[in-house]
């Protein structure tokens, strides 16, 4: 169960990224401005999760100017964040959520805006998507190097599911297995991992019972 939420998210992840392109070029721009606020929220807790995970609730209720100004503090200190993040940057996030917040009061106030102005913000905010979206990677891919930190898939089997075997496999890394279902049929399988977590593709046409195989990611 855990994992088919996980496949819904890594679906949802990238449906929403093609979404925004869709939303440009059919002048949708309130969509695009709208999904791509969404993404900052999101990459910038994620990148305040990878410096401290323990807080994680903390920072979901964070509104994005209290994450943008404890990021620039981390980034003081944290080598690992500095080398992906520069101050300007977050200067631009700043920027344009001023400018989308104003987008969105005049718009309130049925206030005329502009379709090159609602243009030129969405398609500004893609561009900080895309680059948040490297610079979190980044980050915590240097953030695992730094803790020495190992991933591996781990694979259940036997009877019991009792009996397991590792597979080592590096974050956005793609990888297929073959695996036999209980009655000894076999199915083909997609894995990639993102960050902490694993989405599978069932790449043959029947589904594997969910008893005949259980896979979870573990860290060495």
């Amino acid at each position: 169960m855990e994992h088919d939420e996980n496949m819904e998210k890594y679906y949802n992840y990238n449906m929403n990224l093609k979404k925004i392109d869709r939303a440009i070029e059919t002048k949708s721009y309130f969509e695009a401005i709208s999904i791509a606020y969404t993404f900052i929220e999101d990459r910038t807790i994620s990148l305040l999760k990878t410096h401290k995970p323990e807080d994680k609730e903390k920072f979901l209720e964070m509104f994005l100017g209290s994450k943008l100004n404890m990021i620039k503090s981390v980034v003081e200190k944290d080598e690992a964040l500095r080398h992906y993040l520069t101050d300007e940057f977050i200067e631009d996030i700043f920027a344009w959520s001023k400018r989308r917040n104003n987008l969105m009061h005049n718009n309130l106030l049925n206030s005329r805006v502009k379709d090159s102005d609602l243009k030129e913000i969405a398609e500004d905010g893609i561009a900080i998507v895309n680059k948040l979206i490297s610079i979190s990677q980044g980050y915590k891919l240097a953030k695992e190097k730094e803790k020495g930190t190992d991933y591996f898939l781990q694979i259940k089997k036997g009877p019991a599911l009792k009996d397991y075997r590792q597979i080592k496999i590096a974050n956005n890394d793609r990888i297929t297995l073959m695996v036999s279902d209980n009655v000894g049929k076999k199915k083909l399988f997609e894995i990639k991992r993102v960050d902490d977590e694993i989405f599978m593709t069932n790449l043959t046409d029947e589904e594997i019972p969910t008893r005949a195989m259980d896979e979870e990611l573990v860290k060495e």
